[in-house]
């Protein structure tokens, strides 16, 4: 989901706790993926709503927790102007130096794994996207937005225009895209011009959901921008029963300050879903069937990318007595914590929290 800094999260001492609960998460997967929702820029303040803008220490502690794959394309990135879509961009470009495979510096930090970044570009180029790759893996990514808070400067993003005659240009730009780039996987990151904190997904948008997997061929569209979480679907091939494609509407506030006055007596307040979030865990293998029998084999120009696992783990954002905004699982675990240390108030909340979280829930397409 998003990662962002409200003056709640910029103000701490330690920004590495705010991952204690979850880096083995993270860092358990192949590629973990967020969205960077604010400006980086260590030449100036740090900065909340409306226009955030944090200083590197903090996004740095996210990739420490585990996080290499990143969108910089949101409605935030140009809060500042020029000088903050730059200052951003050179700060993806020497993090993506500094961890690429073979590097110098990698060798002194071996568990960080390399870097993609995809939502910026330089002017008058073509939208920017990474190759992934990894064993006999080859993925293609992209980050965009439909949604900008000032329409300057769209030069420098992947910006495209949420009207139909915008969205057709961008679906036949990503068929030559894909067409261009033979790959195992195509994500597609997209920043959604749709109202926030409102659960539902009109009709209009899910069928441009179904249009970019049908036509781009688009494998996982990971939507953002509400900041609440909504529900999910699996797309699965209908001649043979396989899952194979993935789309994630929303998966809301990874970490925010936006819970920063929880309604203990009323945790059901649409705003009070802004401090929960969705870390999806998806796992893909490549297989062949033939016949009656199923072989996993390596890289082959037969193979197909296949959904064979997904894991949804609710995360919540929880104010520490010392205030400090970390993240936990939303799970009984905590719950009994929080019971433990006597902290009843919260522990009632999170109780009604996590219920309500639970009814939301995937569904399946079939295609």
């Amino acid at each position: 989901g998003d990662i962002m800094a409200h003056k709640e999260n910029f103000s701490m001492k330690d920004y590495s706790i705010i991952w204690d609960d979850v880096r083995n998460i993270i860092k358990n997967s192949d590629f973990s993926f967020a969205n960077l929702e604010t400006v980086v820029d260590d030449s100036s303040e740090n900065q909340t709503y409306p226009r955030f803008s944090v200083h590197s220490s903090y996004a740095e502690e996210a990739i420490k927790a585990g996080f290499n794959v990143f969108s910089l394309a949101n409605n935030h990135i140009n809060d500042h102007g020029l000088k903050g879509i730059s200052s951003t961009k050179k700060w993806a470009e020497n993090a993506a130096s500094q961890f690429a495979e073979n590097s110098a510096s990698q060798k002194a930090v071996p568990e960080q794994r390399p870097l993609y970044f995809s939502g910026l570009r330089n002017s008058g180029e073509d939208f920017s996207y990474c190759i992934i790759k990894k064993g006999n893996w080859k993925i293609l990514y992209m980050a965009v937005t439909e949604l900008l808070n000032q329409y300057s400067y769209t030069s420098y993003i992947n910006f495209v225009e949420p009207s139909q005659k915008g969205r057709n240009l961008f679906i036949q730009q990503l068929k030559n895209l894909r067409s261009k780039n033979e790959c195992d996987l195509f994500i597609l990151s997209m920043h959604t011009a749709e109202a926030e904190y409102v659960f539902e997904t009109s009709q209009k948008q899910n069928q441009y959901y179904t249009d970019l997997i049908n036509e781009a061929d688009v494998d996982i569209i990971w939507a953002n921008h509400v900041h609440v979480v909504k529900p999910w679907s699996l797309v699965v091939n209908q001649k043979n029963g396989k899952p194979e494609k993935l789309i994630m509407r929303a998966n809301g506030n990874t970490i925010s300050g936006q819970r920063w006055n929880p309604q203990f007596s009323e945790p059901e307040t649409p705003r009070d879903y802004t401090g929960d979030g969705l870390i999806m865990h998806v796992t893909f293998s490549k297989k062949v069937y033939n016949d009656a029998s199923e072989t996993a084999l390596f890289a082959h120009e037969s193979e197909k990318a296949e959904i064979t696992s997904i894991e949804p783990i609710f995360i919540t954002t929880y104010i520490t007595p010392e205030q400090n905004f970390v993240i936990k699982k939303l799970d009984d675990n905590f719950i009994q914590t929080l019971e433990n240390q006597n902290r009843k108030t919260w522990a009632g909340y999170i109780r009604e929290r996590k219920k309500l979280m639970e009814k939301i829930e995937g569904n399946i397409i079939w295609n």
